[in-house]
C-alpha cells in the first residue's frame, strides 16, 4: 500500500509538472494597447510582406502588448503581438519590419499548429516515463522510478525545445524571403539580433544551447550574413517610427526618461510629440497645449497630432472644444475605424442628441464590417440611449454581453428588447440573436460535458 501511495504521488508530481508546462503562455495576461496612428504606421510596415508571404494584409493582425521585454510573438490564428519595448527599441523601422517577416514566417509555418502538436507529444513521452518509473516504483526500487519518471520529463522537454528552435531557424528564413520579395533589407534583423546579444552576454553569458526555445542568437546573425542586403527601406518610414517611439516613449516612460532623451533644445517633431504627451500625463496642460498648438501650426493636416489634442482636451473635460480636432482627425484619415470610434465617443459624451444620432450611423458602419467589435457596440448602447431608443439599446447591450462570452446576460437583454419592440423587422432581429445564443449556449454545454 505505501508503495502503491508513492507511485500515485509521482505520477500526481509529473502530471502537474506537465500542466504547469503546457498552460505557461495562457496563464500569463497581457495588458493591450490601441492606438490609432501606431497601427497605421506598422499596417503599412507590414502590408508589403503579407503580400509576398500571400496573405490577405487584413487578415493579419497586429496588435500592441504593453511590456517592455523586447518581443514578439504569433497567437491565436492570424494575430502578431509585438511588445511596447520592442518598439521603443527600433531606431528605425527596418527593425520592426524584420520582427514582422519573422512573425509572418511562424504563420505561413503553421507552427502555432504544430508547436501544440510538439507540445502534446512531449507530453506523451514524459507520462509513458512517469509511468514506466512507477511501475519501477511498484517493483520496490524507488529510487531507480524515481530517475525514470524525472529523466523522461527531461528528455520530452528537450525534444520540445529543439523542434521549437527549428521551427524559429525557419521562420527566420522565410522572413529573408518575405523580406526579399518586398524589397526590404534583411539589415534590420541583423540589428535586432546583435541587440539581444549583446544583453543576452550582460544578464546571462552563454546559455545551453539545448535548453532555450531559439537558436543561438551567434547562430542566427551568421545566417542573415549570408545574405547580401538586396533592399532598404524608405526614409519616411524612419520618420514614422521616430514617431512610434516618441509617443510610447511620452505615454510610458517617467517625465524624467523623457526629457532626458527628448530635451528642450530639440524642436523636432518627435521630440515636441514626446515631450508634450509627457506634460500632460504630468498634468502640465498649458505646456503640452503649447506644444501642440506648435506642432499644428506646422502640421494642420496631420490626423494624429490633431487626435492628440483632441485626446488631452475631451479627458480634462472639454468636450465640445476636443469635438473639431477629433472630427478633423477623422475627416483627414477616413479609412481608420478607431479614430471615428474615438470621435463618436466624444459625439456621444456632449449629450446631444444630434451629435449622438451622427455617431450612431458611423459606428453602425463599423459594426456592418466588424460585428464583434466590442467598444463599437458599447459605444452604440449609449448613443441609442440618449436618442431614447430602448430597445435598440438593449439589443446592442445583448451584442456587447455575446462578445463578452457572457450568453446568459445577453440573452436577456435580447429578450428585454423583444418585449419592447413593435415593428416585425425589430421583433426579428431580436429573434435572430435570441436563436444565435440559444446556439451558443448548447455549444457550451456540450463543450462542459467533454
Amino acid at each position: 500500500m505505501a508503495r502503491f501511495t508513492k507511485c500515485i504521488r509521482a505520477i500526481r508530481l509529473a502530471l502537474a509538472t506537465l500542466i504547469l508546462f503546457s498552460s505557461f503562455a495562457s496563464a500569463n495576461k497581457i495588458s493591450l494597447i490601441r492606438d490609432a496612428e501606431i497601427e497605421d504606421y506598422l499596417k503599412e510596415y507590414a502590408t508589403p510582406i503579407f503580400n509576398a508571404a500571400n496573405l490577405p494584409p487584413d487578415s493579419v493582425e497586429l496588435i500592441i502588448v504593453n511590456d517592455e521585454s523586447i518581443n514578439a510573438f504569433v497567437a491565436g490564428g492570424m494575430n502578431i503581438f509585438l511588445n511596447t519595448g520592442l518598439l521603443m527599441e527600433a531606431e528605425t523601422a527596418d527593425i520592426v519590419i524584420g520582427v514582422i517577416a519573422h512573425e509572418t514566417g511562424h504563420i505561413t509555418g503553421g507552427h502555432i499548429i504544430r508547436r501544440g502538436e510538439d507540445m502534446e507529444n512531449a507530453t506523451i513521452q514524459t507520462v509513458l516515463g512517469v509511468l514506466t518509473g512507477a511501475a519501477v516504483m511498484a517493483s520496490g526500487l524507488p529510487d531507480a522510478g524515481a530517475a525514470i519518471a524525472s529523466l523522461s520529463t527531461h528528455i520530452g522537454t528537450r525534444n520540445f525545445l529543439k523542434h521549437t528552435r527549428d521551427q524559429e531557424s525557419s521562420a527566420d528564413q522565410a522572413a529573408i524571403t518575405f523580406l526579399k520579395q518586398s524589397g526590404y533589407s534583411v539589415d534590420g534583423l541583423k540589428k535586432l539580433l546583435k541587440k539581444l546579444k549583446k544583453r543576452e552576454e550582460w544578464f546571462h553569458g552563454t546559455p545551453d544551447p539545448y535548453a532555450i526555445t531559439h537558436p543561438g542568437t551567434s547562430e542566427r546573425i551568421n545566417a542573415l550574413r549570408l545574405h547580401a542586403n538586396s533592399g532598404n527601406v524608405p526614409n519616411h518610414l524612419n520618420i514614422k517610427q521616430q514617431r512610434i517611439v516618441a509617443k510610447l516613449f511620452g505615454f510610458l516612460k517617467t517625465i524624467e526618461e523623457v526629457e532626458q532623451k527628448y530635451q528642450s533644445w530639440d524642436k523636432s517633431l518627435p521630440a515636441q510629440y514626446a515631450r508634450s504627451i509627457a506634460y500632460y500625463r504630468n498634468n502640465e496642460f498649458s505646456k503640452a497645449h503649447k506644444l501642440l498648438d506648435e506642432l499644428l501650426d506646422n502640421n494642420p493636416g496631420d490626423p494624429y497630432i490633431n487626435e492628440l489634442k483632441g485626446q488631452i482636451l475631451y479627458e480634462t473635460g472639454q468636450v465640445l472644444q476636443a469635438l473639431p480636432y477629433y472630427h478633423k482627425a477623422s475627416r483627414l484619415n477616413p479609412d481608420n475605424d478607431l479614430l471615428k470610434m474615438e470621435a463618436s465617443k466624444v459625439m456621444i459624451a456632449t449629450l446631444d442628441k444630434r451629435y449622438a444620432a451622427k455617431a450612431k450611423e458611423s459606428l453602425e458602419k463599423i459594426v456592418l464590417k466588424d460585428p464583434d467589435n466590442i467598444t463599437a457596440w458599447r459605444y452604440i448602447a449609449g448613443a441609442y440611449s440618449l436618442l431614447g431608443k430602448q430597445g435598440l439599446t438593449y439589443l446592442a447591450k445583448a451584442e456587447e454581453f455575446r462578445i463578452k462570452n457572457k450568453t446568459d446576460k445577453a440573452l436577456e437583454y435580447a429578450k428585454k428588447a423583444k418585449e419592447i419592440f413593435k415593428t416585425k423587422a425589430q421583433i426579428q432581429r431580436a429573434d435572430d440573436l435570441i436563436f444565435l445564443l440559444k446556439a451558443i449556449k448548447i455549444k457550451e454545454k456540450e463543450e462542459e460535458l467533454f
